[in-house]
């Protein structure tokens, strides 16, 4: 409450009293003089030798800053309580913000606030669902990553239409958060590809506590990803996955949570990435591949689009390695590198391995446009 309101108050309450006489205050409706225009303007005179409520005016300033000051206590009071219960619950700070959490043997910074930047209403219940309670036993890394495997069927927040439900997405991303997860494990969550709900889990986790100038490099990889979810707990409309992790990318909110703010800046600069290497056309490209990856086989040729340009170039396959991706040696420049599929233009001519030579597949326009691509790096 500001000074103005205090005085507000102290003149309804207490200038009867002080200025008065209490025995005169008690019968204020019946003697009370009439009001002369503003603020009580008239004189009013008796054998208590009555003052005018303007000659009075130090007696309200004093009430005013006495009772200011009283009502500064107990704000500073009701702070401290607050602070106390926020540590209780593991969150620093008189607003409960973790400033860095450090999780892992590597470091993975988080910046949390007590609701783990979810809503407060969304917080209180995960913390008392049956599911979260669960969890306690749920210990390590490798058996969260089985629970979320086996446990999370869509990407809503919620178990219900209604809300009033967390649903096992919700409460798995807050064990997350009060687990050890290290660098490590959150890049192998985001490449385990057992389960799109797997990366999906992981990708969240990094929005909602990674710093904005940092979860680009995290999820950038994921945009490229074809594979459709569920989007919430109705399990009707289905988008890519990498269609979702654009939109964290791009914008402050996931099925009505307001995320932690990108700013416009940043925001602006990952639209601009996001137009310029076309993920729409690199989710096609995958999900195109996918029928005929096995048909490639290690001496089997390719086209790659090469990391540091992003030109196409003709490849062989060296090996299949981990987390989907394909060993690739460039036939130009003796270059290897490991590509996923939404990277590479497969044949569907497999015929013989090797630099034989293979039917392609690819149009004479998109063959000529990839040769004056390469005239221009030369």
């Amino acid at each position: 409450m500001d000074r103005n309101h205090a005085l507000g108050w102290v003149e309804a309450r207490s200038v009867e009293a002080h200025t008065f006489g209490t025995s005169h205050a008690l019968r204020w409706k019946e003697t009370w003089p009439p009001v002369m225009g503003g603020r009580f303007a008239g004189a009013w005179s008796t054998s208590h030798h009555w003052k005018t409520l303007h000659s009075d005016r130090l007696c309200v300033d004093y009430c005013a800053a006495r009772f200011t000051d009283h009502m500064s206590r107990s704000a500073e009071i009701h702070k401290q309580k607050r602070q106390a219960l926020l540590q209780r619950e593991g969150a620093a700070g008189s607003q409960g913000v973790v400033v860095e959490q450090a999780t892992g043997s590597v470091t993975l910074p988080v910046h949390l606030n007590q609701n783990y930047n979810f809503t407060a209403a969304l917080k209180f219940s995960i913390l008392r669902s049956k599911y979260y309670k669960s969890l306690e036993h749920v210990t390590s890394f490798d058996s969260l990553v089985e629970e979320v495997y086996n446990r999370v069927q869509h990407g809503g927040l919620y178990a219900n239409r209604a809300r009033t439900e967390p649903s096992e997405l919700s409460c798995l991303i807050v064990k997350l958060f009060t687990s050890s997860v290290s660098a490590q494990q959150a890049q192998k969550m985001l490449a385990n590809f057992d389960s799109p709900y797997l990366r999906l889990t992981m990708a969240l986790y990094i929005r909602l506590g990674v710093d904005h100038d940092d979860f680009w490099k995290w999820l950038e990889p994921q945009l490229s990803d074809y594979e459709d979810i569920f989007l919430d707990c109705e399990k009707k409309a289905t988008a890519p996955l990498g269609k979702v992790v654009q939109e964290l990318v791009e914008g402050n909110s996931y099925c009505g949570l307001h995320l932690p703010r990108i700013p416009m800046k940043r925001m602006k600069e990952n639209a601009e990435l996001i137009e310029r290497h076309d993920y729409e056309a690199l989710r096609a490209r995958a999900e195109r591949n996918e029928p005929i990856r096995d048909l490639h086989t290690p001496g089997s040729l390719v086209d790659s689009m090469y990391s540091k340009d992003r030109l196409w170039y003709e490849a062989e396959i060296i090996d299949y390695g981990d987390d989907e991706q394909v060993v690739v040696s460039y036939l130009a420049f003796d270059y290897q590198e490991q590509r996923s599929l939404a990277y590479l233009e497969l044949r569907e001519a497999a015929g013989n391995a090797g630099r034989s030579g293979r039917a392609r597949t690819r149009s004479e326009d998109d063959e000529e446009e990839r040769q004056r691509k390469k005239a221009r790096t030369g």
